[in-house]
């Protein structure tokens, strides 16, 4: 089978990193990873994190969440149901909540805007519709 361009590409990455020295192999089989570690210099990466979030209520023209992490104020997110149905909505407040038990973590508040107050709607009939539906079958 001929390698691949991108198979090649990686192997003369692979050797010319051994022979730089910027990849240290183990001696004696002491390298408890499966793939060499590469370093690398600035790269403009960008990681999606998508934090923990809970429904606290929803109307019309907006949504409230609770969230693992803050969000800036200012900031347009897409909210989605099912991951079918998408709304745009502007984060206009954000504070941290102190739980009263202390066996519980501190979350974060978020109350958001709907860009569009039609789609808002939309949204909350799909999700009161998803409620009812878990509720019938519970």
């Amino acid at each position: 089978m001929e390698e691949t361009d991108i198979e090649q590409e990686y192997e003369t990455l692979l050797e010319v990193g051994i022979e730089n020295g910027e990849i240290d192999q183990k001696a004696g089989g002491g390298e408890k990873r499966k793939f060499p570690r590469f370093p690398l210099q600035d790269t403009d990466l960008v990681v999606t994190v998508r934090p923990k979030i809970a429904v606290i209520n929803a109307s019309i023209s907006g949504i409230a969440i609770r969230s693992s992490q803050p969000f800036q104020i200012g900031e347009v997110i897409d909210i989605s149901i099912e991951r079918s149905y998408s709304v745009q909505a502007e984060v206009v407040h954000c504070e941290m909540v102190e739980p009263e038990e202390a066996l519980l973590d501190a979350y974060y508040r978020v109350s958001c805007e709907f860009l569009d107050q039609d789609l808002g709607l939309n949204l909350l009939l799909a999700m009161k519709r998803k409620d009812l539906r878990k509720t019938k079958y519970m």
